[in-house]
């Protein structure tokens, strides 16, 4: 059960240009365990996920407090994957389990499970168990009682519906207050195709609806993806985070489903930006406005963290949009930098990155309220520079030749795209 959880822009010409810089926030980590954030709690003040003893964590960010556990079976490993407003974290160590800043920790049940999501006040959890020697596993729902939580299971459909087989499913995120759940199923192709329940009106029971059934198929055939698989769905209940691959060409893609109107986007690709379509993606958590964040992968094996804003048209690499944060850049010549989930509002991010200069991993908390500081600068558009590629620095700066760092290069159409220049 060790699985750890892995453009237009406006180019200032003159030097100095003040802006406003985004904050980030490195959780403290003086004994080295290397902390990895998975989750942050919907009001923002709580994180918590794994570390590299394989171990679990919580931490409120804004004081640097963090609490710590081994697990109790090192072969088998701990981890949290989502933490509610008051600071409850949950996951699995041996089953899944509830942790707290006390220290505590509290089984949720007697078997092999994982508790994947927890709503912010802790009503109700999501999860897996059950589990089988064939890979099966039965979706789970913990609600909160009085004496703690009780466990109940979730539907599940029927192999006749879907015209394949599938061997159980799990519930891996809830929104807000509890009514619509996401997860996936576990066929027989191992594509895990995404499903969701929905609360009834009795307020008690679930109904499932596999929503990847109008669009995908695990073989080839007549729909138009050969995965279609969920990582989050926003707090409000209305978007779903996808990732998905192609039928035929295989191209991965990340994309967001309105649960609203069962509809799908998928995103398209700035030709002239970073990412481009032939890249691996790995989607993450999705906010309120729909904002999803996603990895690509990189030419030296590891993933770079990336933010499609809601209403734009093109996905970015977080260091692009956030391009003043300089440890963003670092984790970028580092080699790894994942964001992993989001607050509600999109205003904080955490993730982990490593360290180019210590290669340690880094947990951080980016908090973007504050505006891209190349959005209100002004573009050239004098006669000097039309029809030349021309080259700036990240402050702004007008340079003939690449210089180390990070270069903004403008091409003579007016794209500009992020170089970085290692000597």
């Amino acid at each position: 059960m060790r699985t750890k959880t892995l453009l237009a822009l406006s180019i200032a010409v003159l030097c100095g240009t003040v802006s406003k810089a985004q904050k980030l926030t490195v959780i403290p980590d003086e004994e080295g365990y290397m902390f990895m954030g998975q989750a942050i709690s919907q009001n923002g003040k709580y994180i918590c996920g794994s570390d590299g003893n394989y171990g679990m964590f919580i931490a409120d960010w804004a004081t640097g407090t963090v609490t710590r556990l081994d697990p109790s079976d090192a072969e088998e490993g701990a981890e949290l994957r989502s933490v509610s407003n008051d600071g409850v974290g949950v996951g699995y160590d041996g089953p899944a389990v509830t942790f707290d800043f006390t220290g505590k920790r509290t089984a949720l049940d007697t078997k092999s499970s994982i508790a994947e999501a927890i709503t912010p006040d802790g009503k109700y959890i999501v999860g897996s168990g059950d589990y089988t020697a064939a890979g099966g596993m039965t979706p789970r729902l913990w609600t909160k009682a009085a004496d703690g939580y009780k466990l109940g299971t979730l539907p599940q459909p029927r192999n006749a519906f879907l015209g394949y087989e599938i061997s159980g499913a799990t519930a891996r995120h809830i929104s807000s207050d509890g009514t619509t759940a996401v997860g996936y199923m576990v066929d027989n192709m191992a594509t895990y195709p995404a499903v969701a329940w929905y609360l009834n009106a009795d307020d008690s029971t679930y109904s499932v609806y596999p929503f990847s059934h109008r669009f995908f198929e695990a073989a080839d055939g007549t729909k138009p993806y050969t995965q279609f698989y969920t990582s989050g769905i926003s707090a409000n209940g209305k978007w779903v985070a996808l990732q998905l691959s192609d039928n035929g060409t295989g191209l991965n893609h990340i994309a967001r489903y309105n649960v609203a109107n069962d509809s799908l986007y998928v995103a398209e690709f700035d030709p002239d930006g970073t990412i481009t379509t032939e890249g691996t993606f790995l989607t993450c958590k999705i906010a309120d406005d729909g904002t999803l964040l996603f990895a690509t992968g990189n030419s030296l094996g590891g993933y770079s963290a990336g933010i499609w804003k809601a209403g734009e048209k093109y996905p970015q690499l977080l260091s692009e949009v956030f391009d003043k944060v300089e440890a963003l850049q670092n984790y970028e010549l580092g080699g790894n930098c994942v964001a992993m989930d989001i607050t509600p509002d999109a205003r904080y991010i955490v993730g982990f990155g490593m360290n180019p200069e210590t290669y340690a991993v880094e947990t951080f908390v980016l908090d973007t309220s504050a505006e891209s500081s190349v959005a209100n600068a002004k573009v050239d558009n004098s006669t000097s520079t039309a029809g030349k590629t021309v080259r700036y620095t990240i402050d702004g700066c007008r340079v003939s030749s690449p210089v180390k760092g990070i270069n903004i290069v403008v091409n003579p159409q007016g794209k500009a795209r992020k170089v970085v220049v290692l000597k």
